[in-house]
């Protein structure tokens, strides 16, 4: 991960001591936990925005998430901060690319652990790197609308987080009926996402669990596995290959649920969870909005990466 660490030591040492004193906190620090789907001015984050940041300093922090991310992870990422482009230039001043949050906890290493997060409206990243490893626990994606209108330039047409609606639908029409019934824990509309923002603690009722996947055939679980791709890719290669290994490995045990119908292109919420893997999404306000989070609950944060580090090699408080 030493291109992650490289690039997040430019973009510190491109800052003021000024802002050098905003962006970094202790790796301990409650920051890390402070994200949001909301707007800066709804949901106030630590740290620097990116509106504050010079030419150079933002062509630097650009660098550290394209490092951060896979490509298809990037591009993501820059269609829903253009998204939000559009917001503005349509008379919203809450929106835009100025109004996203960067903070660092503990220094940047390739022997001691850190972390960054990147947050702001309908997008937020949090990576905990460790020598060879990185989380990305917890993110959230979101978009509205999820096609970009003509007004959007070069971008128009494109649907940000088309490909995992489009999959969920086909892995949801694989099913048989009896399965889809078991399934669909709700026909109507969803309460939201279980493991959002402000949702460290979360949990699930065995009844909204829905389908065993270990009662899926195994197209429709690699079908199931096409679906979980469509996040997990957006993390950076190398890590990515390692989670979906591990995600592959225990397969059996994850869950998939589902609400509203089957019915492509109707407003749903979809769930697969499983002892070390949270994917959500869930159209808000009609099937034109979404809200879609990834949370690692084995290590969320990077707490278990942490907790052996600190095991092995004791930290004064």
């Amino acid at each position: 991960m030493e291109t992650i660490t490289g690039a997040a030591q430019d973009f510190l040492d491109s800052l003021s001591k000024t802002q050098r004193e905003g962006v970094q906190f202790e790796l301990k620090d409650p920051a890390r936990h402070t994200w949001s789907n909301l707007p800066l001015n709804s949901y106030p984050r630590e740290g620097l925005i990116t509106g504050e940041l010079s030419e150079e300093q933002l062509r630097l922090f650009y660098l550290l998430l394209e490092a951060s991310l896979s490509s298809q992870g990037y591009t993501q990422a820059l269609q829903i901060i253009a998204v939000d482009e559009i917001h503005l230039q349509n008379g919203n001043p809450n929106m835009g690319a100025d109004q996203y949050s960067m903070s660092i906890s503990g220094d940047p290493s390739s022997t001691e652990p850190w972390s960054w997060q990147f947050d702001g409206h309908h997008l937020c990243f949090t990576f905990t790197i460790h020598t060879d490893q990185v989380t990305m626990s917890p993110s959230l994606w979101g978009v509205d609308p999820v096609e970009i209108p003509e007004d959007g330039g070069d971008l128009a047409g494109i649907r940000v987080l088309g490909d995992e609606v489009e999959m969920a639908f086909v892995l949801m029409n694989s099913l048989t009926e009896s399965q889809q019934e078991t399934a669909t824990v709700s026909q109507g509309v969803s309460g939201g996402l279980v493991a959002g923002p402000d949702h460290d603690v979360y949990s699930i009722p065995d009844e909204k669990l829905g389908l065993s996947v270990a009662e899926m055939s195994l197209e429709q679980q690699e079908l199931l596995l096409e679906l979980a791709q469509t996040f997990i890719l957006d993390m950076e290669d190398t890590h990515a290959a390692l989670k979906l290994a591990e995600v592959e490995a225990e397969i059996e045990t994850l869950f998939f649920a589902w609400v509203g119908s089957a019915e492509v292109d109707t407003q749903i919420y979809f769930r697969i969870y499983g002892p070390s893997l949270l994917i959500e999404l869930d159209h808000i306000n009609g099937a034109d909005h979404i809200h879609a989070v990834y949370r690692d609950p084995s290590n969320d944060y990077g707490e278990n990466m942490l907790a052996k580090h600190y095991a092995r090699y004791p930290h004064g408080p």
